[in-house]
């Protein structure tokens, strides 16, 4: 993008796009979710590159389309490619009817430096005491992400003298609160709300959970293994691409309390082995999930999409 400087909008009209394509121009296209406007692509060679979330996609699977959406299969079906952010989006992509060879996968990639120099905060000033073994979940507060899950864990036995930090807010935070009160685990689920040092609440955390009920790729995964933080994670979307079982992490299945419990249990209770998953994570992100890597996927992919005309000597 840098190279060959397009025009950037973030908002483009449906008549924006034919225009393009009755000019012959090129378009890429890149939308956050997975709904796009109700234009007739079938003349624009367009990229789309859904950051969606797999639980909209389902819904429409099960249901038809939601209201507010005007995308179908006939639209979808007319761009050159769809790039998917997980191998578990494009399952999800092929379930819905499209073409799988299509459906290219170019991974979420993170800087791993800030996650290398971050530095632990002060978890006492949130309500976690010094002696306390503390969880961190990082995402907005809304049903898909899974969060009342993990409050119900808390109320395991095993978890008696955890913490849990929840950082993000949304509309399920005054139902997490009752129910936290409700299991007698209220003193011990701090609510931070939206927070900008992420990456340092997750360097003074003892483990990162992430209790989605849906994903993608989460960023969440690879910042915490970008600060070497091990993470709990359930198992859906693309998210085994990345928390693979005794070598990065440990993989519960979603919706499941007792799962979540347990994993966390071992975690807590496996401190050489929390520390060499943590670095096995960090390496991985090096390795894999670099922006570096990504942009060459990109470009190949935009590439062969545009026979080369966009190629940049």
């Amino acid at each position: 993008v840098g190279q060959s400087q397009p025009e950037i909008s973030s908002q483009v009209d449906d008549q924006v796009l034919l225009g393009l394509a009755r000019n012959g121009q090129q378009v890429s296209w890149h939308a956050a979710e997975f709904g796009v406007g109700g234009g007739d692509p079938r003349r624009v060679p367009c990229l789309i590159r859904p950051i969606l979330q797999e639980v909209g996609v389902e819904r429409i699977i099960r249901t038809g389309l939601p209201k507010g959406h005007h995308v179908d299969r006939w639209i979808l079906r007319r761009f050159q490619r769809i790039l998917c952010v997980s191998e578990g989006t494009r399952d999800v992509l092929g379930a819905y009817g499209l073409n799988r060879e299509r459906c290219a996968v170019v991974h979420n990639a993170i800087d791993p430096e800030p996650g290398g120099r971050a530095s632990p905060c002060n978890l006492r000033e949130s309500g976690v005491p010094d002696d306390a073994r503390s969880l961190l979940a990082v995402g907005r507060l809304s049903p898909e992400k899974g969060h009342r899950f993990l409050v119900a864990a808390m109320k395991d036995p095993r978890l008696g003298g955890v913490h849990l930090v929840l950082l993000g807010d949304g509309k399920e935070e005054e139902s997490l609160r009752r129910l936290a009160a409700e299991l007698g685990v209220a003193p011990r689920v701090h609510f931070l709300g939206f927070r900008k040092d992420v990456l340092d609440h997750m360097a003074a955390a003892d483990l990162v959970v992430n209790p989605s009920l849906t994903e993608g790729l989460p960023n969440v995964v690879l910042e915490a293994f970008a600060v070497g933080v091990p993470v709990v994670a359930t198992d859906v979307g693309g998210v085994a691409e990345l928390v693979k079982p005794n070598r990065t992490g440990w993989l519960v299945p979603a919706g499941d309390p007792a799962a979540l419990a347990q994993a966390i249990h071992e975690a807590l209770t496996a401190p050489d082995q929390t520390r060499v998953l943590g670095e096995n994570g960090r390496a991985l992100i090096k390795e894999r999930f670099s922006f570096g890597g990504q942009a060459q996927r990109l470009m190949k992919l935009y590439d062969e999409a545009t026979e080369g005309k966009n190629r940049v000597s």
